[in-house]
């Protein structure tokens, strides 16, 4: 998510970079942060593709391209704000406005709404009726230290529960949207933090229920942040990546191409997740009042946001590691200029 609630600033340095905003005038979920790792300086890069699986970081799209063409029409959408399906109308409105934009995934903040699973269960429900899948969105910063992993699988567990008994329709998976650089420790302790996230995701794939996937949200500047596993050492995207059954990267720029562009920052993590058998999402921010203006299409609008989509689409769209478009997030979505 990364883009959601408070404020911060965009720097040079991957370590230090943060940006946010404030959201509508409900309050967001207080774990939310408005931190998003951003790029590496040169000397950076070159000490990642001076990895051991330095090859999956410069193979091309173009030459590891096979035919993926379902994911071009696969657009997500984040909904942190468990007051927008509160009511029957409001599900019917949200899903109303995922016709109109092509969106055929909802992830769906369901932290407190498992406490309402009658709520939960009929929007599902009705989601499924107009052929839109749900995955459960959950998501802390903090989760991310190993003295509380057991917060977040707790809340897996709760997950796995209201699943089991649910009558209808099922959610197809579970997203977390935990971010480590969002802690006030993520500069001195990166490799600690990433090897303590990684952990978790360990954790949660042998603990989620059979038949939902794992996915999780990836910062741009994972990329950038070297972990050394078991003699092995990749990317914390990569290892990201190798965890879960799926990822979506959140790649927050307003041009689809060119350098420090959202293809630049995607082509890595999805040409990796291809190697995996995998799909990575890339997601693009909508969110107004974000600083630097370059991470978000509030400014630009939507004819020209899809115009973008569209070029993200013709680069990846044969390439069978690319799992579509997620646009973050509903309200401010909804909220963007045509």
């Amino acid at each position: 998510m990364a883009a959601c609630g408070g404020a911060g600033v965009d720097q040079a340095e991957p370590s230090s970079n943060i940006s946010g905003s404030a959201e509508g005038s409900e309050s967001l979920p207080a774990f939310r942060v408005a931190q998003q790792v951003d790029d590496a300086p040169a000397s950076t890069t070159r000490t990642v593709s001076s990895m051991a699986d330095a090859t999956m970081a410069t193979v091309t799209v173009s030459t590891a391209a096979v035919q993926s063409t379902s994911a071009t029409a696969t657009r997500a959408m984040w909904s942190w704000f468990d007051s927008d399906i509160a009511t029957v109308a409001k599900q019917k409105s949200m899903l109303d406005f995922a016709a109109q934009r092509k969106i055929n995934i909802i992830y769906v903040h369901s932290q407190s709404l498992l406490g309402k699973p009658a709520l939960l269960a009929g929007f599902i429900d009705r989601a499924a009726a107009r052929s839109v899948k749900v995955e459960l969105l959950f998501g802390a910063p903090e989760w991310s230290r190993a003295e509380n992993h057991h917060l977040a699988l707790d809340i897996l567990k709760r997950a796995n529960a209201f699943v089991a008994g649910l009558t209808g329709a099922r959610p197809v998976g579970l997203h977390f949207d935990i971010e480590p650089h969002g802690l006030p420790d993520w500069n001195q302790n990166q490799v600690s933090l990433g090897n303590q996230l990684i952990d978790l995701y360990t954790k949660m794939k042998a603990a989620h229920r059979s038949g939902l996937y794992l996915n999780a949200d990836i910062a741009m500047g994972y990329e950038y942040v070297p972990i050394t596993r078991n003699d092995v050492t990749r990317t914390l995207s990569h290892w990201m990546v190798d965890t879960v059954d799926r990822t979506t990267l959140m790649a927050y720029r307003d041009y689809a191409m060119g350098a420090d562009s959202i293809t630049s920052h995607a082509e890595h993590p999805i040409s990796y997740a291809l190697t995996k058998g995998k799909q990575t999402m890339v997601g693009v921010e909508t969110t107004c009042n974000l600083e630097p203006a370059k991470i978000t299409f509030c400014e630009e609008g939507y004819s020209r946001m899809e115009s973008n989509v569209a070029s993200v689409n013709t680069l990846f769209g044969t390439n069978a590691g690319y799992g579509g478009m997620a646009f973050h997030d509903y309200r401010a979505l909804r909220a963007l200029k045509r």
